[in-house]
């Protein structure tokens, strides 16, 4: 539930690493990141939750871009 009390501690305290703002690091590093939505991320990467890190897959070759992967599964 967000309160006062909550929004203070999360103020105070936030989060180390979300999926939204690893997605916005992401796409500092990486050009396809760059071209892709946040909805559709997950067509291409996957989301490491140790590392709390997106990691491209390394499934299905996407037609004329050499070294980039697409799955339609979402992990």
């Amino acid at each position: 539930m967000f309160n006062e009390e909550t929004a203070e501690r999360v103020g105070n305290e936030p989060p180390v690493n979300t999926a939204l703002t690893a997605f916005f690091q992401l796409r500092q590093s990486d050009t396809l990141a760059r071209k892709v939505l946040y909805d559709d991320v997950p067509s291409y990467y996957t989301w490491n939750a140790t590392s709390r890190i997106f990691q491209r897959k390394q499934e299905t070759s996407v037609d004329c871009h050499e070294g980039i992967f697409k799955s339609d599964t979402l992990e």
